[in-house]
């Protein structure tokens, strides 16, 4: 699943899937270790090339950035919640 596809593209489909799906922001998804694993090795390459500090910006109660990320060893695919 994520070996064509960055898993940081893999799961910002499925939180707009959710998103979409359930009309309610997500808050928790869960991600088979390799998923995570992935998405780890690609936010310290993106954490490495983007600046530290982002302009501030009003807080938006649909704000994906609160959506915490959990590695989950019994998922096989990603859940969002």
């Amino acid at each position: 699943m994520t070996t064509a596809r960055q898993a940081t593209t893999v799961i910002y489909d499925a939180l707009a899937r959710f998103e979409r799906a359930s009309g309610m922001p997500p808050r928790v998804v869960l991600l088979p270790r390799r998923v995570f694993d992935q998405y780890s090795r690609e936010r310290v390459l993106l954490d490495s090339v983007l600046p530290d500090a982002a302009p501030p910006k009003p807080k938006d109660p649909r704000e994906w950035s609160d959506v915490r990320v959990v590695e989950n060893e019994r998922s096989e695919e990603i859940e969002v919640y």
